[in-house]
């Protein structure tokens, strides 16, 4: 199967440390971000309030908690930010994305490519753009994990 990838242009990312060995990324531009994989909510709400940005989307790669267990503290702050997800029974509401799905975030004026990659999780996906990948836990050096 051969899709194009999306080109986002102006716009910058950032981790967010979480937990004692992880990472959230924030998408930014301007004032509004969209945030990828909030397993912790208190890293991302800090940083939100601290910097006055304005929460637009979230993006969500699997299933586990480090990656998702933040996101119920977070819609609670934001009930309104959309949610992109893959097939799963979540305990919020969210738009299902698969396979070759083009999702966009009008409000930053970027878009990513949706690609299933089953092996970490059944439900796996990642979140692509010419120049980046949201991959949460696909790619690992040397094995799973630590």
């Amino acid at each position: 199967m051969q899709f194009s990838l999306p080109k986002n242009t102006n716009i910058s990312i950032h981790p967010i440390k979480s937990f004692t060995d992880n990472y959230i990324w924030m998408i930014k531009k301007n004032r509004d971000v969209v945030i990828v994989d909030p397993g912790d909510s208190s890293p991302v709400l800090s940083l939100l309030k601290k910097e006055g940005f304005n929460l637009k989307g979230i993006l969500i790669t699997h299933k586990h908690a480090d990656h998702i267990g933040g996101i119920e503290d977070l819609i609670k702050f934001y009930p309104d930010v959309k949610i992109y997800g893959p097939k799963n029974e979540f305990n919020f509401t969210y738009d299902l994305v698969s396979n070759n799905d083009l999702i966009t975030i009008n409000e930053l004026g970027i878009s990513f490519r949706v690609i299933e990659t089953p092996g970490h999780t059944l439900d796996h996906i990642v979140f692509a753009d010419k120049n980046h990948l949201f991959c949460g836990d696909t790619l690992f050096g040397c094995g799973c994990g630590k």
